[in-house]
């Protein structure tokens, strides 16, 4: 086999397939021209305007709004077809594929025809530009994979200006050449290449007479040119990759994990929910890490921008939460950074980057990534506090959102005072010579066992019981907020649950208006626990193990996640699913209700 497929430099790109797929994925409303004998997969799944002038029309589903398709049977019929689009699409393709006819002649021929539907910026890409062997490399098939003289457009095209490029990868399985800015192609100079290339007969020459780019740098090369031109004040951010070398600490390797199922659920939904995924056992936790951003700037709740990437504090969601907080602009889930769409592109105001908060010091970031969320304050703030606490050494500072007096209140009862704390302001910019995080893989609310044992010895120390007990039986409601005009997720007969409930030996308490220390204690002494799904039932992570809960949601999107919770922690849980009112005109979080008779016959049941 050709030795250079094996891929130099080849980052995170596989192979052909991964790197053109890559690029629309970077560039979902890019504009695609393909030329092929058929049309791949990849271009099937582009969403933005796809022209296919290939010898059939595609089989297979197309993803794309704006498809068009020009029957290019033979060499002859594709040019035909090539020019008659040219009257439709002149200048309008940002991404022209070409993988039809092999043979010189007719690829030279192709390039002239297609060179009209590009415009200054526009990147060709060629398939089979990488002949594994010199009997694959010549002008008429020889064997049964035969990919032609493509590799000879090498030389042949000749890139000139700011725009031009040139770049050979040597991309499993036969490469991919990326081409842009070149001048139409002398017919004439077909035959001279041949005469050329005529001494090239064993693989060794054909190594020699070839040269190759790096697939990440040809794949950044193309990037550049599909980006569009930004304003001065304006900088591009893309999401990390999640390959970075970052200095990392282990703290928790990813594991596999046998999730205990439900006791039961009780499907109560009248909107045919699916609940068959709370009963997979096979599950991998996430891998939990210190990382280290040395010269990064933060933004917002916890955007880390480093040389012109974005990073999150779950590795694997960068780009589902840069195109989140980009989608957000101008609202809450915008989530304070500024970061905005700009064509294909994400952008951040410079401005937003002036006038930094400078921190010359070793710290370590504690804003959970919902600052004002409970649960994540549970799950995310207190690990952090309780890394800071125990490696005094490697941090100068606590920076962490605590402008709600809960917030410092819980910080200076695991130990963190004002001294220690820098007060994380959302709406400033933070240039940090050395930003530590913990960091997670993935986000699945799994609780490690380390962080079990923070839980038991914080619970240990600080609960302190209610004037009023610690009832063995548990009711977490919602109430108040669900009473209040407008409120998120309220369950619109609550009352009649917590009436029958009474009747069960359930307690209804309201977590949030309790000192923290007394929320420890009533979940820490609690036998069973019934509660509507919510940051209230974060506090589990203080019960004993076997605890019985049973968490009442109004749909699947959070029960897998908090049921993590709850397996994690060796406690016996049940589920029981409500029914959302589908005229509530929220995307999300609608008001809905229960058939309360049914949930609690299944309650009694168990509890």
């Amino acid at each position: 086999m050709y030795p250079h497929l094996t891929g130099p430099g080849s980052g995170n790109i596989r192979n052909s397939e991964h790197f053109c797929r890559e690029l629309l994925r970077r560039f979902p409303g890019a504009r695609l021209c393909v030329i092929a004998a058929t049309t791949p997969a990849w271009a099937l799944e582009h969403t933005g305007p796809l022209l296919c002038v290939t010898r059939e029309a595609p089989a297979k589903p197309f993803r794309s709004g704006d498809f068009g398709f020009l029957r290019g049977d033979s060499s002859a019929e594709a040019l035909a077809a090539l020019r008659t689009a040219r009257a439709r699409h002149a200048g309008g393709f940002d991404i022209i594929f070409i993988d039809h006819d092999h043979r010189l002649p007719a690829l030279v021929a192709q390039v002239n025809a297609a060179l009209p539907l590009a415009h200054a910026k526009t990147v060709f890409l060629f398939d089979d530009a990488v002949p594994p062997t010199i009997g694959m490399a010549g002008p008429e098939p020889t064997q049964g994979w035969w990919v032609g003289e493509v590799w000879m457009l090498a030389h042949m095209l000749a890139p000139e200006g700011p725009q031009g490029r040139l770049l050979t990868c040597a991309l499993p399985p036969t490469g991919l050449m990326v081409a842009a800015g070149f001048a139409p192609i002398d017919p004439a100079a077909v035959d001279r290449t041949r005469a050329a290339m005529a001494g090239v007969t064993t693989d060794a020459a054909l190594a020699e007479v070839s040269s190759y780019t790096r697939h990440d740098i040809a794949f950044d090369a193309a990037c550049e040119l599909l980006q569009a031109e930004l304003p001065e004040d304006e900088v591009r951010v893309v999401p990390s990759t999640g390959h970075e070398p970052l200095p990392r600490r282990i703290l928790v390797p990813q594991q596999a994990w046998l999730k205990p199922p439900p006791a039961f659920v009780c499907n109560l939904s009248s909107h045919g929910l699916d609940p068959r995924r709370l009963f997979e056992a096979q599950r991998h936790t996430h891998a939990k890490m210190i990382d280290s951003f040395e010269d990064a700037t933060l933004l917002g709740f916890g955007a880390i921008i480093k040389d012109g990437r974005y990073f999150h504090r779950y590795v694997n969601s960068a780009e589902l939460m840069l195109a989140r907080l980009a989608d957000g602009f101008g609202g809450y889930s915008n989530e304070a950074t500024g970061l905005h769409r700009f064509g294909d592109a994400v952008v951040l105001p410079r401005e937003r980057l002036e006038d930094p908060v400078v921190l010359d010091m070793p710290v370590l970031f504690g804003t959970p990534e919902e600052p004002h969320n409970w649960g994540m304050w549970l799950l995310i703030g207190l690990p952090s506090a309780a890394e800071f606490l125990a490696n005094r050494d490697r941090y100068g500072k606590f920076l962490c959102y605590a402008e709600q007096p809960w917030q410092r209140r819980l910080l200076e009862m695991v130990g963190i005072g004002p001294a220690e704390l820098i007060r994380h302001d959302v709406s400033r910019s933070y240039r940090c010579s050395a930003l530590h995080l913990i960091r997670h893989s993935a986000r699945d609310l799994f609780v490690t066992a380390d962080e079990r044992a923070i839980f038991a010895a914080l619970a240990d120390r600080i609960a302190r019981p209610p004037a009023t007990g610690t009832p063995e039986k548990l009711f977490i409601s919602r109430l108040t907020r669900t009473r209040k005009l407008g409120a998120y997720r309220g369950m619109t007969n609550e009352e009649a649950l917590i009436e029958g409930l009474q009747h069960l030996g359930f307690v209804a308490v309201e977590p949030e208006y309790l000192p923290f220390e007394e929320q420890v204690a009533l979940f820490r002494n609690a036998r069973s626990i019934v509660g509507l799904g919510g940051a209230a039932m974060f506090n589990t992570v203080f019960c004993r193990p076997g605890t019985r809960v049973v968490t009442i949601e109004s749909t699947l999107t959070f029960v897998d996640a908090h049921t993590n919770i709850f397996g994690s922690l060796g406690l016996d849980y049940g589920v029981i699913l409500g029914d959302e009112d589908l005229t509530d005109p929220r995307a999300s979080q609608r008001r809905w209700s229960l058939d309360v008779p049914r949930a609690l016959e299944r309650i009694a049941a168990w509890s």
